[in-house]
């Protein structure tokens, strides 16, 4: 898949639900970086030595997306060439066992990627700092996700992108409490979660892919509104 580098470019390699997904969050992004502006809290200018350092970030953040389309591809090809696939890599030594199991951790770890990519941008593109003297709090050295959430949902309450993050399943991946089990992926908020989320694999493809849309558009509207102004 080709992201672009815009988001117009973005936009043009979306598939139609893909596009509408995005068509739904992309005005709280925007009414967010609005918000944040006004407040002066919005960051623009980087060091050579920064935009270098996020470059590599990068190559290791799609290393993890080549991963995730290889499942998705994979999972494309007709049951004969699936089986014909994986007996050929088991005669090379490949351990093919559990394959569900293995294609779901790498989803997995892709929507865990997809997060992190998020959060690095969050942190670069927005002060903290002055969000949290606003707000009568103490800035952390090290800011997690969640923090970062819900110091911006201070900001900007009943915002649609903000209370997309917060959900159960991202959490849990966030956290590792999740499993797989007879076909279906279990989301825990806790260890010992009593009522966990359920979701297909099929569906939890689809989710992961729209926090990846999310996170490049995040780049990329920042981009449009911020960037060489």
């Amino acid at each position: 898949m080709i992201y672009g580098d815009s988001l117009e470019e973005l936009k043009g390699n979306l598939a139609e639900g893909e596009l509408e997904f995005l068509g739904k969050y992309e005005p709280p992004i925007r009414e967010l970086f609005g918000e944040l502006a006004g407040k002066g809290a919005i960051k623009t200018a980087f060091t050579r030595e920064q935009s270098e350092r996020l470059t590599l970030y990068r190559i290791t953040l799609n290393s993890v997306a080549y991963l995730h389309q290889n499942v998705m591809n994979f999972t494309g090809f007709s049951v004969e060439k699936r089986n014909k696939l994986i007996d050929y890599l088991k005669s090379e030594g490949l351990v093919m066992e559990n394959l569900g199991d293995q294609m779901f951790s790498i989803i997995a770890n892709g929507y865990h990627n997809h997060i992190e990519d998020l959060k690095i941008h969050m942190e670069l593109f927005i002060d903290f700092g002055l969000i949290c003297a606003e707000l009568g709090k103490n800035e952390r050295d090290f800011k997690s996700f969640k923090w970062m959430v819900d110091r911006l949902k201070e900001i900007k309450e009943n915002n649609n992108f903000l209370e997309f993050l917060s959900s159960k399943t991202r959490n849990s991946i966030a956290h590792k409490t999740y499993f797989f089990k007879d076909g279906m992926i279990h989301f825990c908020d806790e260890i010992f979660d009593n009522d966990p989320i359920t979701m297909e694999l099929s569906d939890f493809m689809i989710e992961s892919k729209n926090m990846n849309i999310l996170a490049l558009s995040f780049i990329h509207i920042w981009g449009d509104m911020f960037k060489n102004k």
